[in-house]
């Protein structure tokens, strides 16, 4: 959730203007469970209701260039022009299907490559139970009708951060079209990675890959160390009252037994004492 974490630092922090489009990520379904719980841990509830608020607020698509289309997912069957997806209300939770739903969640068909003109245009999501994949076909009608060249998505974790999709043989018609995948979330669910972004200009077009490292390790629950390690403290400082404690008692002990011991001591030299007298005194007076 690192990117609902930064969505307005972006922006205030950095000087050039920067665009964070919205992902369905940044919606109360994907992050009502450990994103919400971590509001609730290190602030309060209503911080993650200004979150979801600003999450609402996010663009869901951007043209680059006038000619390149970056969305998350991909286009829907209900929006299939430019316009069509500029007039979608984006300020409100996603429904369970529609074309605001699958502006963040549609991906291309697992047969994108080799899909034919008799290929249903648009079918659906069955990996993730929900929105619809699109085709081949699909894809090439949304690019020529709205004029563009390429398409740049995410929504797809990826060994090496990007994809080019293979293009199959398209019309004479229209220009060379392209569609391209980035993942920048490097050891996503500690699978080892790589993540990429990707540099965009009138003339440059240049993927970045950096290498996975080890995910930060984040105690149960977003406890911060010492509230997680106070039990443990207190613990450990008990058991050594404790072992304080029994150590005085064996040493007042062993005092009260060597205090006895002297006591008794004392007694036996007084009696000896006693009786030594006695005896001198029986002697002096010749009595045997």
């Amino acid at each position: 959730m690192a990117k609902d974490r930064h969505v307005d630092q972006l922006t205030e922090r950095d000087a050039h203007p920067v665009t964070d489009m919205r992902s369905q990520q940044e919606t109360r379904l994907c992050s009502k469970v450990n994103f919400k719980r971590e509001c609730q841990v290190k602030y309060n509830e209503k911080v993650y209701e200004d979150f979801c608020l600003s999450f609402d607020y996010l663009p869901l698509a951007a043209v680059v260039n006038n000619s390149t289309f970056c969305v998350h997912g991909g286009f829907s069957p209900s929006a299939l022009s430019l316009d069509d997806i500029d007039n979608i209300n984006r300020f409100t939770e996603p429904a369970p299907r529609g074309a605001l739903t699958d502006i963040l969640w549609s991906d291309p068909d697992p047969n994108f490559s080799i899909t034919t003109e008799a290929s249903p245009c648009f079918t659906f999501n069955e990996e993730r139970s929900i929105s619809v994949y699109f085709s081949y076909e699909a894809f090439l009608k949304f690019m020529k009708r709205n004029g563009l060249t390429c398409l740049i998505r995410a929504n797809q974790p990826l060994f090496d951060g990007f994809l080019e999709y293979p293009m199959p043989a398209q019309p004479e018609d229209m220009k060379a079209v392209s569609m391209k995948s980035i993942f920048s979330a490097p050891n996503f669910k500690g699978k080892r990675n790589q993540g990429a972004i990707l540099l965009l200009t009138p003339k440059v077009c240049q993927v970045q890959n950096f290498l996975w490292v080890a995910s930060p390790y984040w105690l149960p629950d977003f406890v911060d160390c010492f509230t997680w390690s106070l039990p443990f403290l207190v613990k450990k400082a008990t058991h050594f009252v404790r072992d304080l404690l029994e150590l005085m008692d064996r040493d007042t002990a062993a005092s009260d037994v060597k205090a006895a011991l002297q006591r008794n001591q004392e007694r036996s030299n007084v009696l000896s004492s006693i009786t030594k007298e006695t005896r001198d005194r029986a002697k002096e007076s010749g009595i045997d």
